[in-house]
């Protein structure tokens, strides 16, 4: 049996990625008066089989921008590469020249669209996030908060979620009723979410990431032993004899 270079049979026809190994879940995000909240936990899933417990899906591009995603593990390792290839290319002319939230979110649109449409598509949500500067207005800085999956779908809003958390954070926010959260009120906001999310969705883990952008920078706070409350569960002890 010949293999070539790149490791497979040459007679067996070259097939593309259909089902992630490794994958994480819930990734959330909203603005505040000044800033954006981002929370993500820290689990990485083989199918519904948690197989590590202690990794981020948090990638701080610059002081201005963090990237973070639900899906493949591996696909988002090659987008890192990437974006940090563009970023050293970008600063060949200026050393302290950034790359802005809207020109990632633009950058990735444009990747994810581009291998969707070749039907190999890049197993990833990702939620770009950060604070853009205004133009003409020097000093100055506007959120940004936008989003970009599988097929090369790109939107921008005041927050956004994937998978299941978008149902729970949108919820969430209609409870509230206010269009601008204060930055205490987003950071409870999501740790309610992520509380939630850890009832509800079988692929959460009991610790995550919070990471908060504003003016000054990014600032990460990891969160672990999260347990929750299980009374409940004391109500239904038996209900393995209902079936």
């Amino acid at each position: 049996m010949v293999f070539n270079y790149e490791g497979r049979n040459p007679d067996v026809p070259k097939t593309n990625t259909l089902n992630p190994t490794i994958t994480g879940a819930i990734a959330m995000a909203v603005s505040f008066d000044d800033g954006v909240v981002l929370a993500s936990d820290r689990s990485a899933f083989s199918s519904s089989m948690q197989r590590f417990h202690n990794v981020s899906r948090h990638y701080r591009v610059n002081d201005r921008c963090v990237v973070v995603f639900s899906g493949d593990f591996a696909d988002f390792q090659w987008i890192k590469n990437l974006i940090d290839c563009k970023q050293m290319e970008l600063q060949q002319g200026n050393i302290k020249f950034l790359m802005s939230p809207k020109m990632v979110h633009s950058f990735l649109t444009t990747l994810f669209y581009n291998r969707r449409s070749k039907m190999n598509p890049l197993w990833n949500t990702v939620i770009v996030s950060g604070m853009e500067s205004v133009p003409f207005e020097a000093g100055k800085f506007e959120t940004f908060i936008g989003v970009v999956n599988l097929y090369g779908i790109a939107f921008v809003g005041k927050f956004a979620a994937t998978e299941m958390g978008m149902f729970l954070l949108r919820q969430m926010l209609e409870t509230r009723r206010k269009e601008v959260l204060s930055r205490e009120e987003a950071i409870a906001l999501l740790k309610e979410a992520m509380e939630v999310s850890l009832y509800r969705n079988a692929k959460t883990g009991n610790s995550f990431d919070l990471t908060i952008i504003d003016k000054d920078g990014v600032k990460s706070t990891e969160i672990s032993g999260f347990i929750g409350d299980w009374g409940i569960a004391e109500k239904y002890k038996n209900i393995s004899h209902v079936f």
